[in-house]
């Protein structure tokens, strides 16, 4: 995208132009700011002088032009997974290999995988976990990608893996996400002019055509498969690495291609489980105030007339700061504003079908019951009304205007769920 189509798709999609993040706006950002101009503005987003919303726009030298998070974090160590892309005209082969994995019914499918060094975990794609019907491990990692964007993972699975030729198997833990990367290589190319010999075995004999990956090897297990044996293919030219999977081919393309495209892997660990549990409990940790001595009044009266009743409902007295008899005359102002309430009522007879089933539920729930007034008791009315859900005509809010019951010597009950 170009920088100003960058800012429009942030714009639509209500991130934060600061760090492209979903739950806050610019202005209450703390991320730091654009490296280039120190703007209030992510460096994506950077636009040089000069620039205008037309064509002909001077577009900022900026390396990478989008990114795409794939990653996760396992519970010991948090993970963050990057994956960014950019148009130039050097094509860098990534290798990758073809291997069997072992459905639940034990059956091998075949699958590409890539191998990368720079991640901490495996990953392998949602749909083909599904494909292989492999029972899913609840799990709950942090994930964190370019730009400090935050994600979770809910889910993993342990894969038996075979090599297409020979005896080598393993057991990985992966962690699911919905993709892995683009297909790989970005586009076909000719193998012949690699000149590779006939006589090796390779790992993915189609390295050279487009195809989708489902498994991502990481360094865990990277390292474990790589065997003596590398060959040159020449200046410019890719490397051959002789693995337990097979002969892999990674390196430098010869290929002139405009609309290439690069696709770079990166998994960090920031620090044990010990490290993150005393930061999560620096965070959360509640500082202690002195209470004021409205507070410790409420509490206590809390303590004092709190009980509950034999289905298990909590019921306390309202707290009151003076006597009642400051209350002074609610009953005309509540009376005027339900007459205005039942002229509303019977212009809409929608909302008045609502208002009753509300007002017959909440006495059938015992939320409330009539009341009749003596003369020697001291009574407050509080008005209510009721507001329509937007873009909705069948739910309704019932308002109480001071969220007081009909009389304060009444008691609240409240659901124990509640």
């Amino acid at each position: 995208m170009t920088v100003s189509s960058r800012i429009d798709k942030a714009r639509n999609l209500k991130l934060c132009t600061n760090c492209l993040r979903n739950n806050h706006f610019s202005k209450d950002c703390r991320a730091s700011s654009c490296r280039k101009c120190k703007g209030k503005h992510h460096t994506l987003l950077h636009l040089e002088q000069g620039s205008d919303s037309g064509q002909g726009r001077n577009e900022p030298r900026t390396e990478p032009i989008s990114s795409e998070l794939t990653g996760g974090v396992t519970p010991e160590r948090t993970d963050a997974f990057h994956s960014r892309e950019y148009h130039e005209n050097t094509q860098i082969l990534l290798s990758t290999v073809r291997v069997r994995i072992a459905d639940c019914q034990g059956t091998k499918h075949s699958c590409r995988a890539m191998l990368d060094s720079g991640s901490m975990s495996n990953f392998i794609s949602k749909p083909f976990v599904t494909k292989l019907g492999l029972p899913k491990i609840k799990v709950n990692f942090a994930v964190s990608g370019v730009g400090q964007l935050a994600s979770n993972l809910s889910s993993a699975c342990d894969i038996d893996l075979y090599a297409q030729q020979g005896s080598y198997c393993t057991n990985l833990r992966c962690l699911i996400i919905p993709k892995i990367t683009e297909g790989l290589p970005n586009l076909y190319f000719d193998s012949v002019p690699l000149n590779i010999p006939a006589h090796l075995q390779l790992a993915d004999p189609s390295f050279n055509e487009p195809g989708e990956v489902d498994l991502l090897i990481g360094a865990g297990t990277f390292w474990n498969i790589l065997c003596n044996g590398k060959i040159h293919l020449g200046a410019n030219m890719p490397i051959m690495q002789n693995t337990k999977l097979g002969w892999v081919i990674s390196g430098p393309l010869n290929i002139t291609e405009p609309t290439s495209r690069t696709i770079c892997n990166f998994s960090k660990d920031h620090g044990n489980i010990q490290n993150q549990l005393a930061r999560f409990w620096e965070i959360e940790e509640v500082s202690v105030n002195h209470f004021s001595p409205e507070e410790i009044q409420a509490e206590q009266h809390f303590l004092d007339t709190f009980r509950r009743d034999p289905n298990g409902r909590f019921i306390v007295s309202i707290p009151l700061k003076d006597s009642l008899t400051k209350l002074g005359e609610s009953k005309h102002v509540a009376m005027k504003q339900f007459l205005t309430l039942e002229r509303k009522l019977s212009l809409n007879p929608n909302l008045k079908r609502l208002y009753l089933e509300f007002m017959r539920e909440y006495e059938e729930l015992s939320h409330m019951s009539k009341f009749e007034i003596s003369n020697d008791q001291i009574s407050f009315y509080s008005p209510h009304h009721g507001v329509l859900k937007e873009d909705s005509v069948n739910e309704l809010f019932v308002v109480f205007d001071l969220m007081l019951a009909m009389n304060l010597r009444q008691t609240i009950f409240a659901d124990e769920e509640n």
